[in-house]
């Protein structure tokens, strides 16, 4: 089964604190003009994607 994704969830970066309601629907509409009809690939080759950051100082935990 296929759910449609209608709105993400916008948060600031490093402290997984959501953004405020205005300034998350700006994001929103430039993200739709940019992206909007574009797919995800269903598959990707790992050694292309970038290195997973999880600190608020960008320190890699994984690499």
């Amino acid at each position: 089964d296929r759910i449609p994704v209608m709105r993400g969830q916008w948060f600031i970066d490093g402290t997984w604190t959501p953004v405020e309601e205005d300034e998350s629907d700006l994001i929103e509409k430039e993200h739709l003009a940019r992206f909007r009809g574009q797919q995800i690939q269903d598959a990707f080759e790992t050694d292309m994607l970038a290195k997973t950051v999880d600190r608020k100082d960008g320190e890699r935990l994984y690499n």
